[in-house]
């Protein structure tokens, strides 16, 4: 298993014996592995390091539980693709319900096999690589758009106009595409084509509207769409 980058993968477990294992499995692959021992180091390892690409953590630690993983990383749009495996000995059904409905992408009962984990990171981190960025400021059209690329097999990510767009071009390097609506406030699709042209140039733009009348498609193909 190779990617383009390094992939840096975050374990967060306060048994250093199984946070051993774990790192001494990942690190047999291209990945990169930082430890965290609580919630609070876990956090702080979040903010701090650039590209952490997925998360690995037990259920409890002595500061907390993996819930305020899941809230702190959903509640910011910058962290907000970060995948995380739930690698614990419960097997409480209940309980993994509540951590998959809070954002866990999947869960892993320990003792683990060392295929099945190096499997399950690649699956996950393979579908956070693959975004399309979704830039319309109604909010049906985004959610629309959104589930229909879901359902191709691609990460969606929204925007509400171009400058939010440009904003998360800059922050996610994985971005394959964009579709963006032309008629939106303080950035419009003509200007964000432009600049994506011109600072992402290997990214392709799809433009939508509504007013087809409006616009020509000759000229939106002209401009580079």
């Amino acid at each position: 298993m190779t990617y383009r980058d390094p992939v840096k993968i975050l374990i967060v477990d306060s048994d250093p014996q199984s946070s051993r294992k774990l790192e001494q499995i990942l690190s047999e692959t291209d990945f990169i592995i930082s430890i965290a021992d609580s919630i609070n180091k876990a956090v702080s390892l979040i903010r701090g390091v650039p590209d952490i690409k997925a998360i690995i953590s037990e259920i409890s630690m002595s500061d907390g539980d993996v819930m305020a993983i899941l809230k702190y990383i959903g509640g910011d749009s910058r962290l907000s693709l970060i995948p995380v495996l739930i690698c614990s000995s419960s097997r409480d059904e209940k309980l993994i319900i509540k951590y998959v409905q809070a954002g866990a992408k999947d869960y892993l009962i320990k003792p683990v096999n060392a295929n099945t984990l190096v499997s399950k990171m690649a699956k996950l981190i393979n579908k956070t690589q693959s975004l399309i960025l979704i830039v319309d400021d109604d909010k049906y059209m985004r959610n629309y758009l959104s589930r229909s690329v879901e359902r191709e097999g691609f990460k969606a990510l929204t925007a509400t106009n171009g400058k939010e767009a440009l904003e998360l071009l800059n922050s996610f390097k994985d971005i394959k595409a964009v579709i963006s609506d032309i008629e939106m406030p303080e950035v419009d699709g003509f200007e964000l084509l432009a600049r994506v042209k011109a600072e992402f140039p290997g990214i392709p733009v799809l433009l939508i509207t509504g007013h087809g009348g409006k616009y020509a498609k000759k000229g939106i193909i002209a401009a580079g769409a």
